[in-house]
């Protein structure tokens, strides 16, 4: 229930800095796009709970598949959506759709196989690291612990599995190492030599949320179409305060969330390795750390050409970022 309340003040917060969510600018239906991925479960949770009706928004859910979202949102055909790592290249160099705050954070770990010479973190300098691909969030994540214990990142020799496991690869010696989101796995085969997480086995959700901002790093947006967010700032706002009471929700109630997504047919079919992200993620929407995360996003995509290397990341955060919430962390 603690952060269950955290989050709720956060909403009370926002209806005092952003005003009455009933006067909006119009009335028309805001269409949010989905593809079925248990990382959407707050807007899924949002909506089921009538959290858009209380802000006096009206919303549809729109189905879409994944490889069609960038030219959705292009087109107008949905007007806000779930964002990860990607929308920044849709958003380059025409500004489609803008995000204010970080949903889903999770924590990372780096592992190794169980006889492997490489002990801890600063071992991994000049080796093959595995990453899911190029630019996401672990990616991001890694880097960022990488800067804090001063390892030159362009040391890494990174190789990008795409859907390959990243144990698998480690087993067939494609990589040394890998990085993954920590969702306390057991396997005698793989040896840890890094977690930014702190597991509390004595915590409900199963994770130490005291240090949200340091261990950590957000994996996605609530986005809404540029068009919307600059013109329409009060319902902007609307939109992302049923968004962050649908987090809530997860938050206080992960396995319940994902069984109703199921259940709701939002989401067909659930992993072991998603059930086990549902619980050992963090559900808790930030302003403030979704914005710094979001500027080093930027900065790393930039690095290595996704984005167009001539952008200025300061003008470009700005233009991305919605600013129609309070500052929080």
């Amino acid at each position: 229930m603690k952060n269950k309340f955290f989050i709720l003040t956060i909403v009370i917060l926002a209806l005092m800095f952003t005003g009455c969510s009933k006067l909006y600018e119009n009335d028309d239906i805001v269409k949010i796009g989905y593809i079925g991925n248990f990382t959407e479960l707050p807007l899924f949770a949002a909506y089921e709970n009538g959290y858009f009706e209380k802000e006096g928004v009206k919303v549809e859910l729109v189905k879409i598949n994944d490889n069609e979202v960038e030219e959705k949102i292009k087109n107008g055909n949905i007007d806000a959506f779930t964002c990860d790592y990607k929308f920044l290249k849709w958003n380059n160099p025409n500004i489609n759709m803008k995000v204010s705050m970080g949903i889903t954070s999770g924590a990372i770990e780096i592992i190794t196989s169980k006889d492997s010479n490489l002990q801890k973190i600063t071992d991994i300098e000049n080796k093959r690291i595995g990453i899911v691909n190029q630019g996401d969030g672990t990616m991001a994540a890694a880097i960022n612990v990488l800067n804090k214990n001063n390892i030159n990142d362009n040391s890494i020799k990174w190789v990008y599995l795409k859907d390959e496991n990243p144990t698998t690869a480690i087993e067939n010696g494609e990589v040394d190492a890998a990085v993954v989101w920590d969702i306390n796995r057991e396997d005698n085969n793989i040896n840890v030599i890094y977690k930014t997480g702190l597991i509390d086995s004595e915590n409900s959700s199963g994770n130490n949320h005291g240090n949200h901002g340091n261990s950590y790093f957000y994996i996605n947006f609530a986005g809404v179409r540029s068009e919307i967010a600059d013109k329409y700032p009060e319902k902007t706002a609307g939109i992302l305060r049923a968004w962050i009471e649908g987090a809530a929700d997860v938050e206080e109630g992960k396995d319940k969330s994902l069984s109703n997504a199921v259940e709701k047919g939002y989401i067909k079919n659930v992993s072991e390795d998603e059930e086990a992200k549902t619980k050992y993620f963090m559900w808790m929407p930030s302003v403030k750390t979704g914005k710094e995360n979001l500027k080093e996003y930027i900065h790393i995509q930039k690095s290595m050409g996704i984005i167009n290397s001539d952008l200025n990341e300061e003008n470009f955060l700005k233009s991305i970022f919605a600013d129609v919430l309070p500052f929080w962390d």
